[in-house]
C-alpha cells in the first residue's frame, strides 16, 4: 500500500509540522467547549436530539434557518442548543459539509472561535434568528402539532440534507459515555492525548487505506478539531495533499463488534511506528453496554431519567410524531446534569436565610428541600431548568483543570465508570454533588461502605457565611465550612429518603401532566429559583412564562424587548441584559445572576460546610446567617 504522491514528503516538512503542532494546540485548547455542547444535548428532554421528532427537527432548523444566517457572514450570533448540534454533527463530516451547504447556497462555512461550540438563547441571538426564521421560535424547538412543527417545515421547504444529517446524528451518542471520566479535563492528560493525535494523524498519512479507529482520548481530540472546520481542513491538506478531501471518521459508522478488527490493526500499526502502547484503561472506549453509574439501577436519580425519555403531552401529540425506531442509549450526562441540578435546588432551599432568621421545624426544612428538588427535576421534561446556554452554571463547572491524572499511575484493569467520578468531574460545583459518591457506593455494596458514614460529618459540620443580594442580580457570598455531605444526599442517606422522594417526584410529575407546569410549581416550589441567563418569554407549548415561579413574564414581543435593555441590539450582535423582578436579579444573557435573595453569587458561599453552611445572608440585610451546627 502506497502513500499518495506528495503526502510523505509533506508530512514530514518543517511548514507542515509547525501547522500540525498549531493546530493540535488549538484543538486541545477547545476540548471543554466540545464537551459543554455534548453535555448539553444528552440532556435534551423529550426523546432527545439522537434521533426521533427532536433531531429531524434541529436538522430542518439548521438547513433552514441557521445556514441563512451563516451566509451573511454572522459571526457574533449563536444557535439554539438542538442547532448547534446539528451544525456540529454536519462538521464531522468535512467533505459533504461543505458540498451539502454549497448545494443550499452558502458559501461562508467557517464558524468563528465562539460559534465553533457555542449556543444561546440571548436576546442578540433572538433577534438574529427572527431576521432569518420570522415567527419561527428560537427556544425552545416548536412541539409536534404546533405551526412550526416537522411536518409543516417539510412541507414548506424541501430539504436538502437534513434527512441524512438527522439519521446521521445517532453515530454520535456513545462516546461522551468514555468521556464522562473526570481525567478527559486533566490538563496533563489532554496534552498526552493532543500528542497521541497528531501521531495518529501522522498514521493515515503512512498508512492512507487503513481503516483506523481511534482510541477515546485520541478521538476526543479529533472530533474537536473537526469541529473547527477550517483548522482541520488545512491540516489534512498539508499531511495528505492539497487535493485531498479531509479525512473523515469511518469508525463512526461501525457496531461496537465491527469496530474490534479495525481497531486492533490500528492498535498495532501504532505501537509498530511509535514504540509505545495504542490504548490503557484511561485511555481505552467503555464497551456501549456500560451503563454510566448514575443510570444504575441502585442510583438514587436513575428514576430520573423519566424527566428525558417520556413525553408528558404524548397523548396530545402523538398524532404528529413519527414513530422512530429502538430509543438510542444517552451517554449519562443527562443525570449528572439532574444530580447536579437536584442538588443546587436542594441546597438553596435547604440553606434558605428563613431557615436561619424564622427557623422551621426539621421536619417542615426536611419536606420542602425534597418537594422543591422534585419540582425541579420535572420542570427538565418541559424545557425548564435546561443548560440551554453555554454559559450555564453546569456547563461553566466543565473545565480542563489539573486533577492528579498520571500516565505512569494510569487505571489498572479494565476501563470503568466509578462513584466517585460523580464528584470529580465538576470544578467548582462539587458542594452539590458532595456524598453521592458515598450514597451510590452505600447503595451498590453497602457491606463495603466506609462505617464513618457523611451524615455525621454534616450534623457536626460547622459553617460562617455571609451573603449578600438584590434586585440588579448581583450575588456575593463568601463562606468557610468542614466540607460535608450536600443536604439533598443527606437526606436520601437517611432510611426511606430516596425512596420517598421517587415517590413524591411522581406525584409532582402527575401533577403538571394534569394541571400544567406552572401549577405544580405554585403547589410543589418553595422558593425562587435563578434562571441562571436563560429569560422565558410568552406562552410557548411547553408552559406559559407568567405562570413560572422565578421571573416575571414577558410578551415575546421585540419591541418591548428592545425598550428593557440598557444595549441596543445592534443587528443582533452586542450582548444585552433582560430585566427581572427584584427578588433576585439577572447577571445578563451571557452570564449566570446571583440569586439575589440569597446572595448567590455562584462562585460559591457555601463553603462546603454541611449544615452549617456558609454564605448565608438575608440578602437584604437582616440577618447575617452564621452557621448553625446542626
Amino acid at each position: 500500500m502506497g502513500t499518495p504522491e506528495g503526502a510523505e514528503a509533506m508530512s514530514t516538512s518543517k511548514d507542515a509540522a509547525e501547522l500540525l503542532e498549531t493546530a493540535s494546540l488549538g484543538a486541545a485548547s477547545r476540548v471543554a467547549g466540545q464537551l459543554r455542547l455534548l453535555h448539553a444535548v444528552d440532556s435534551f428532554p423529550r426523546g432527545g436530539l439522537y434521533q426521533g421528532y427532536y433531531a429531524v427537527a434541529a436538522a430542518l432548523r439548521y438547513e433552514r434557518y441557521w445556514a441563512k444566517i451563516l451566509a451573511t457572514n454572522n459571526t457574533f450570533a449563536l444557535p439554539p442548543m438542538d442547532v448547534a448540534w446539528a451544525w456540529w454533527v454536519h462538521r464531522q463530516d468535512p467533505r459533504s459539509y461543505r458540498a451539502t451547504l454549497a448545494e443550499a447556497g452558502v458559501t461562508h462555512t467557517t464558524p468563528s472561535a465562539r460559534q465553533a461550540f457555542g449556543f444561546g438563547v440571548s436576546n442578540a441571538d433572538r433577534y438574529a434568528w427572527k431576521g432569518a426564521a420570522s415567527k419561527h421560535p428560537l427556544w425552545p424547538p416548536p412541539a409536534p402539532g404546533s405551526a412550526y412543527d416537522v411536518a409543516k417545515e417539510r412541507v414548506a421547504m424541501k430539504p436538502i440534507f437534513a434527512k441524512e444529517l438527522a439519521a446521521s446524528m445517532c453515530r454520535f451518542a456513545w462516546q461522551l459515555r468514555s468521556w464522562l471520566r473526570p481525567h478527559f479535563l486533566d490538563e496533563g492528560f489532554i496534552q498526552e492525548a493532543r500528542q497521541r493525535y497528531v501521531r495518529f494523524l501522522q498514521l493515515h498519512a503512512t498508512h492512507p487505506y487503513e481503516l483506523l479507529v481511534p482510541a477515546a482520548d485520541i478521538a476526543l481530540l479529533w472530533h474537536t478539531h473537526m469541529g473547527l472546520s477550517d483548522s482541520y481542513e488545512a491540516t489534512c491538506a498539508a499531511l495528505y495533499g492539497a487535493d485531498s478531501a479531509p479525512w473523515r471518521p469511518q469508525y463512526v459508522d461501525l457496531s461496537e463488534e465491527e469496530m474490534e478488527a479495525p481497531y486492533a490493526e490500528t492498535a498495532r500499526l501504532y505501537e509498530k511506528q511509535y514504540g509505545e502502547p495504542y490504548d490503557s484503561p484511561d485511555t481505552a472506549w467503555l464497551p456501549r453496554s456500560t451503563n454510566y453509574v448514575l443510570a444504575e439501577p441502585y442510583s438514587p436519580v436513575a428514576y430520573g431519567a423519566r424527566s428525558y425519555d417520556t413525553n408528558p403531552q404524548q397523548a396530545k401529540q402523538a398524532a404528529a410524531i413519527e414513530r422512530a425506531a429502538a430509543a438510542v442509549p444517552r451517554a449519562g450526562a443527562h443525570l449528572l446534569y439532574l444530580a447536579w441540578l437536584a442538588g443546587r435546588r436542594a441546597d438553596k432551599v435547604f440553606r434558605s436565610p428563613r431557615t436561619f432568621c424564622f427557623p422551621p421545624s426539621r421536619e417542615t426544612t426536611r419536606k420542602n428541600t425534597l418537594s422543591h428538588t422534585a419540582s425541579s427535576m420535572v420542570n427538565v421534561a418541559y424545557f425548564i431548568d435546561l443548560p440551554a446556554q453555554d454559559t450555564h452554571p453546569y456547563l461553566a463547572a466543565i473545565i480542563q483543570r489539573p486533577t492528579g491524572w498520571r500516565k505512569d499511575a494510569a487505571a489498572k484493569g479494565g476501563p470503568t465508570s466509578r462513584p466517585a467520578d460523580v464528584e470529580g468531574y465538576l470544578h467548582g460545583q462539587e458542594r452539590y454533588l458532595s456524598g453521592l459518591a458515598h450514597l451510590l457506593a452505600t447503595s451498590q455494596s453497602p457491606a463495603s461502605a466506609p462505617t464513618a458514614t457523611p451524615a455525621a460529618a454534616v450534623a457536626s459540620g460547622a459553617g460562617h457565611g455571609h451573603g449578600h443580594g438584590h434586585g440588579q442580580g448581583h450575588g456575593h457570598g463568601h463562606g468557610h465550612g468542614v466540607a460535608a455531605m450536600s443536604p439533598l444526599w443527606e437526606l436520601l442517606s437517611r432510611p426511606g429518603g430516596a425512596r420517598e422522594l421517587e415517590q413524591l417526584y411522581g406525584e409532582v410529575w402527575a401533577a403538571a401532566e394534569g394541571r400544567g407546569v406552572g401549577q405544580m410549581q405554585k403547589r410543589y416550589q418553595k422558593r425562587r429559583n435563578s434562571n441562571d441567563g436563560i429569560a422565558y418569554y410568552g406562552g410557548c407549548d411547553y408552559y406559559v412564562s407568567g405562570q413560572l415561579w422565578f421571573m416575571v413574564a414577558y410578551a415575546y414581543d421585540y419591541d418591548y424587548m428592545f425598550t428593557t435593555n440598557p444595549v441596543v441590539f445592534s443587528d443582533g450582535t452586542a450582548p444585552v441584559t433582560v430585566a427581572y423582578d427584584g427578588g433576585g436579579g439577572h447577571g445578563g444573557d451571557h452570564g449566570g445572576g446571583g440569586d439575589g435573595g440569597g446572595g448567590d453569587g455562584g462562585g460559591g458561599g457555601d463553603g462546603g460546610g454541611g449544615c452549617g453552611g456558609g454564605g448565608g445572608g438575608c440578602g437584604g440585610g437582616g440577618c447575617g446567617g452564621g452557621g448553625c451546627g446542626g
